[in-house]
């Protein structure tokens, strides 16, 4: 449906739909689970318009690759740049000093039109800060504007060899759609965040825009002879599937993969039915009504802008959420797109403009803002490496007791400092003795008094390995042989778990491999321990059930033989301390949390009463963590936790003596002591 300058209004409300997926997704509105999917919705748009106006000036004779990218530029440049540069100033005002330096790499990649490469990366990175980035939603233009640069030089090839054999360029196109598809279906089960973040895997979305554009510009399938029932039929049931998507999609959903199918089909069929059914359908009546025209017309600068703000806000207001959260900043979302589209997306497009410029000298100006913020960004970066992330003060030596009353300053002894606190990780990690996500080779790396008759084994994820160097001090002190076998996010239950929503095929090869050797060694003790977030990963009906029965199952494959003694898991925060830290050098109490929010206690619960049941020991350092009622992240001049939720290896280290003794109080009560 077209009005007379030949503008698809339909398409307009359709990216109004999408826009408005996405920003009540990031608003936590519940009922929109799925609501990511309007990127998806996104993408075939882009791939369907780009290559409609590329076919259009190839068929002329008229393309020209400056021409093109001039317009992409003049398109989507000055609108993200701009959001870009003031984004990254107000995170340097408002966002926490230690946070700072990714964010301006962030920043930077962004610049370089490469986001979603840095993302990718990151998120593959085990150890990485996790916390999310005001600048996180800027993955989607790097793929599309790496698109841009893939698609057209495809298209020009094709064009210029076989211009006049329009079923073979049809199979060409569908072969590289359909190879980037396998690739997505590849990489989801073997690296999720690569295969959501790469052009490469995402590329067949815009291409399968791009070949229904195709078929429709060629008359491979001819609109005129499309019964009006058959093309209304088809916008119902692309609205459907999107609703679906929409609705059932959620965090587990295993995406892209698959799954991501559905969503484009149906962006294509309300495509298509557009493109078919003119303005007679009740669809396009119903895409074309103000709100969505409106949406539609803000909607990249909406999408730019909705998520920093959401950010900012949670940010500055940590606790303020429900109804008038989402109302409030799509309100203040919309308000800042409407400025942006009127005083900046419009004039740099439009022709006539005094913001318009001509080709080159809109890829010259283009290049320079990318030039303009990666030199601001890397010379703040370099600026703040010299900030004072400590206070002047100096705290008294850690010395470990239950029930601890926390510092209320960053010392300016602190250990390890706030800098240095995401590299405060056990050897195992440096060592090649913890195992990584990949890793199916359970290796038993021996430790402490290595000649010693008895055995310790420890067993499990990086919860496990948290306590190594306690364990390995105590071990070395007492005359015990320690062997580890840890694995990142790999949990010692004997359940299925999934990670990046996939399931955890090499978790249950290796956890196998590790019992086995476990088996052969015949230890003294077997030591778990294991994160209580991986709950959330148990592929069930019930978690907390199965995590239990899985517990009991993994006592029955350890040695008979053996002690076990399980170590219920420490405090996760939903951000790491550090960061609270570095914007609250003189009142660290803002940075404790209740025990009630960083603690699982029904977990806990679960773990202690499997323990009894089955005449196992149960063990909690969380009273050296915690007091009555917080859970603080300095004691003394030490540093609790590297990251969100383990312990710094100065702390593990210290607290050798009281893990010792309450491992030791299980082994030896004092009641069999005393005889």
């Amino acid at each position: 449906m077209q009005n007379t300058n030949g503008f698809r209004v339909d398409i307009q409300g359709l990216r109004g739909i999408a826009v408005l997926l996405v920003v009540l997704y990031h608003l936590d509105v519940h009922w929109l689970s799925g609501g990511y999917i309007g990127v998806d919705i996104f993408f075939v748009i882009s791939g369907y318009l780009i290559t409609g106006h590329l076919i259009e000036s190839l068929d002329s004779g008229r393309f020209r690759f400056l021409d093109f990218y001039a317009r992409r530029v003049r398109r989507i440049i000055p609108a993200s740049l701009f959001v870009l540069l003031v984004t990254t100033v107000i995170s340097c005002l408002l966002m926490p000093p230690l946070l700072l330096p990714k964010i301006l790499k962030e920043s930077i990649a962004t610049a370089l039109y490469i986001p979603n490469i840095f993302y990718a990366y990151q998120q593959t990175d085990y150890l990485a800060e996790t916390t999310v980035s005001p600048l996180l939603h800027y993955w989607s233009l790097g793929v599309e504007e790496q698109f841009y640069f893939i698609w057209p030089l495809l298209l020009f090839v094709c064009w210029r060899y076989r211009a006049a054999k329009k079923n073979y360029l049809f199979v060409i196109l569908s072969s590289v759609i359909l190879l980037s598809f396998l690739a997505n279906l590849y990489l989801t089960t073997t690296s999720q965040s690569w295969a959501f973040f790469l052009v490469f895997t995402r590329a067949w979305e815009l291409g399968a825009g791009g070949l229904l554009a195709f078929v429709i510009k060629n008359n491979l399938f001819s609109l005129r002879n499309t019964a009006p029932g058959v093309a209304a039929l088809s916008g119902w049931l692309g609205v459907a599937l999107l609703g679906y998507c929409a609705t059932f999609y959620n965090e587990n959903t295993v995406f892209p993969g698959s799954a991501a199918a559905l969503p484009v089909a149906g962006a294509m069929l309300v495509l298509f039915a557009g493109a078919a059914s003119g303005s007679a359908s009740l669809l396009n009546k119903l895409l074309v009504n103000r709100p969505l025209q409106y949406l539609g017309m803000i909607s990249y600068s909406l999408y730019l802008w909705h998520w920093p703000v959401i950010i900012f806000v949670q940010e500055v207001w940590p606790d303020f959420s429900g109804i008038y959260f989402v109302a409030v900043l799509f309100i203040v979302s919309c308000v800042l797109a409407d400025m942006t589209y009127r005083w900046i997306e419009g004039p740099f497009r439009h022709a006539g403009s005094r913001f318009y410029f001509a080709a080159t000298p809109a890829l010259v100006a283009s290049m320079a803002g990318s030039v303009f913020i990666v030199a601001l960004a890397g010379a703040y970066g370099y600026q703040i490496k010299s900030w004072q992330l400590h206070s002047d003060q100096i705290a008294q030596e850690y010395q470990p007791r239950a029930n601890p009353e926390f510092t209320d300053f960053v010392p300016r002894n602190l250990s390890p400092d706030l800098r240095n606190a995401s590299k405060s990780i056990a050897v195992v990690y440096n060592d090649g003795c913890h195992d990584d996500l990949f890793s199916l080779e359970a290796r038993g790396c021996k430790y402490g008094d290595t000649s010693a008759s008895k055995t310790y084994v420890l067993f499990g994820d990086s919860h496990a390995a948290q306590w190594f160097p306690a364990l390995e001090k105590y071990s070395a002190e007492h005359g015990i042989r320690l062997i580890t076998f840890t694995k990142s996010a790999c949990p010692a239950i004997d359940t299925a778990i999934l990670l990046q929503g996939v399931e955890y095929l090499s978790c249950h090869a290796w956890r196998k491999k590790a019992v086995e050797k476990i088996n052969q060694l015949k230890p003294d003790v077997v030591i778990l321990s294991n994160y209580q977030g991986s709950r959330e990963r148990v592929v069930a009906n019930d978690p907390l059930r199965e995590w239990g029965d899985g517990l009991e199952r993994m006592f029955g494959l350890l040695p008979h033989s053996a002690q076990i003694i399980v170590i219920g898991d420490t405090p996760s925060f939903g951000r790491t301390p550090a960061l609270c830290l570095s914007k609250n050098l003189l009142d660290t109490d803002q940075c404790e949390q209740p025990k009630g929010r960083v603690l699982d206690a029904d977990l806990a619960d679960v773990e202690k009463r499997v323990a009894i049941k089955n005449k196992k020991h149960y063990i909690t350092m969380n009273d050296y963590l915690c007091s009555e009622k917080n859970c603080g992240p300095i004691i003394d001049n030490v540093l609790v936790y590297r990251d969100q939720h383990h312990i710094t290896i100065e702390l593990s280290e210290k607290l050798a003596g009281a893990l010792g003794a309450a491992i030791e109080s299980k082994l030896y009560p004092p009641l069999a002591r005393h005889h």
